[in-house]
């Protein structure tokens, strides 16, 4: 799951990672980079193997549009040497773990009461995350973009005092 999170943070624009259990029930959300510390605490060779691989003269060499696969590459030969190979440094990572050692992990969410709740859109609105799960219970029913619900009350707001809507 390192190498994943790790890859996820450096290569890609994903900013937050969602974690559910049983396929429905909310755990928490976190970055890839607060993930990724957690997991090098967690399992520092596999973090040594991971930074070797990064640095590596066949990846540091190749066009910059493939540097993850070449990583990756760099990864599984650096894990083809090592006794056990990569099997060796598995260990479960699920939501007990997630939430006792990643400490940065964000629980925020709002209870779905309805169509259209107060309380709940200013829980919404009031989130530390960009993007909010919608729960009913521990069940998750969605995530909503914070910004987008912001942007869309103040849009309203504004064309009624405008006399648009």
């Amino acid at each position: 799951m390192i190498c994943e999170t790790t890859l996820a943070e450096a290569y890609t624009s994903v900013d937050w990672l969602l974690f559910i259990n049983w396929g429905t029930e909310y755990v928490g959300m976190v970055r890839p980079g607060d993930l990724r510390r957690a997991l090098a605490l967690a399992q520092p060779e596999l973090d040594e193997h991971y930074r070797r691989a990064y640095l590596s003269p066949e990846s540091r060499e190749m066009p910059s549009q493939q540097p993850a696969a070449q990583v990756l590459n760099a990864l599984i030969q650096e894990f083809a040497g090592r006794p056990g190979g990569e099997k060796a440094l598995r260990f479960l990572v699920d939501s007990k773990w997630i939430t006792e050692n990643v400490r940065s992990i964000s629980t925020v969410h709002v209870e779905h009461s309805g169509p259209f709740d107060p309380l709940a859109t200013y829980q919404l609105l009031q989130a530390d995350t960009p993007f909010v799960p919608i729960t009913k219970g521990q069940q998750l029913l969605k995530v909503i973009d914070r910004v987008g619900v912001a942007t869309a009350i103040a849009l309203s707001a504004v064309e009624r005092r405008l006399g648009r809507k």
